[in-house]
């Protein structure tokens, strides 16, 4: 499978993509957070398996702590 996707600026802070593709939501968590402060960073954490609610606070809490930093 070949996804190709585009994007097109339309405005001040505004972009268009198109091309691409989704799913509906998960059954599970699912979750996807912003953070603005003066530079560009990207992180992932995948959390599965028994209890993964519990460990996703868990880690919510430990980088809402570190963003405070």
């Amino acid at each position: 499978m070949r996804i190709s996707v585009q994007l097109k600026e339309v405005g001040p802070n505004r972009v268009k993509v198109t091309g691409g593709r989704g799913s509906g939501r998960p059954n599970k968590y699912k979750a996807v957070i912003g953070y603005q402060a003066g530079y560009i960073a990207e992180g992932e954490i995948s959390i599965g398996g028994f209890e993964a609610g519990i460990r996703a606070n868990l880690l919510a809490e430990a980088v809402a702590t570190r963003i405070k930093e």
